[in-house]
């Protein structure tokens, strides 16, 4: 269908449950598929993205899960054998190689094998109803780790940088280490976790199935170590172009409600200090009184009318 419009391009039928979802690449779409005749049987096909032809088709027995695409490779699960997972070439679908055998899990069901460099994450549930989930070399098929879910996984495992992302029937969603399989933490919610997270950015979105769809977010160590500021407000950026700002001038008026302060005035020294009735250092208009010969001669004649004052007083 045409993506924009919803308008059908082409279809293609046939005695099929068509309960996979599909993958495409470099113009093909590559389908497995559960046919409707007798037993258990999967088949795989690929279908020319153009108009829908069957380029080729094979079948394959036992159930298997979802087809994963990485580079010229696709990765199936399957039950059969006590549980396996197959790489085909996408060209014909020629059997490659085998990546896992999982001989002493009795597996049950298996989900869709996760691609990353050259890693493959596979989830699991066996006979007892215990999850599991498995990383693989991708080219040798040697096991590098395996982890106990908790509980059965109907979930595909998804990966970021260094974290591997699964959900169980215990209702958790955990993360794992990608080198070693140590677990980094989980979340729990009050259903089984049967759909793959989707990631995007720093967020993790899965469903429940207690009717709930979770944000969870990836929050840096750095981040969580980070100490409250009081002002938490950012410092605005200087603008890369000019502004023309408003500005006072350059004389001012001081004034007492000034946001400066008062200038401060230098305490004059021992030196610079002038004894005087008026003044104290600076010029007045009666400097004069301040010589020494004129303050002695008038204090000389005040004594002299004090005491002629109380003379004449006394009479």
């Amino acid at each position: 269908m045409n993506k924009t419009e919803g308008t059908e391009r082409w279809t293609h039928n046939g005695s099929a449950k068509w309960d996979h979802a599909p993958v495409v690449g470099d113009g093909t779409v590559y389908l497995s598929y559960r046919s409707q005749g007798g037993g258990v049987m999967d088949d795989l096909k690929a279908l020319n993205g153009s108009n829908g032809e069957v380029e080729w088709e094979l079948s394959l027995s036992g159930y298997i899960s979802d087809i994963t695409l990485s580079g010229t490779s696709l990765y199936i699960s399957g039950v059969e054998e006590e549980g396996h997972t197959i790489v085909r070439d996408t060209s014909d679908g020629t059997y490659s190689r085998e990546i896992s055998s999982f001989s002493d899990i009795n597996v049950q069901s298996i989900e869709s094998p996760c691609v990353v460099d050259r890693d493959i994450y596979i989830s699991l549930t066996n006979d007892n109803g215990n999850g599991f989930l498995f990383s693989f070399d991708s080219i040798t098929g040697e096991e590098n780790w395996r982890n106990r879910l908790g509980g059965g996984s109907k979930s595909s495992p998804v990966v970021a940088s260094d974290a591997v992302y699964v959900g169980s029937d215990s209702g958790e969603i955990i993360a794992f280490d990608r080198d070693n399989g140590d677990e980094l933490w989980s979340f729990s919610t009050d259903g089984p976790v049967r759909s793959t997270p989707a990631l995007v950015e720093d967020s993790l979105y899965v469903g429940s199935n207690d009717g709930y769809v979770y944000s969870l977010g990836r929050v840096d160590e750095a981040s969580q170590n980070q100490t409250p500021t009081e002002d938490n407000t950012e410092t605005p950026t200087a603008p890369s172009e000019p502004q023309t700002t408003p500005t006072q001038p350059t004389t001012q008026t001081p004034s007492s409600t000034s946001t400066e302060g008062p200038t401060a005035t230098p305490t004059p020294t021992d030196d610079d200090f002038e004894r005087g009735f008026f003044t104290n250092g600076g010029e007045s208009s009666f400097a004069f009184l301040n010589n020494p010969f004129v303050l002695t001669v008038g204090g000389f004649f005040l004594s002299v009318f004090g005491i002629i004052y109380q003379l004449v007083g006394s009479d």
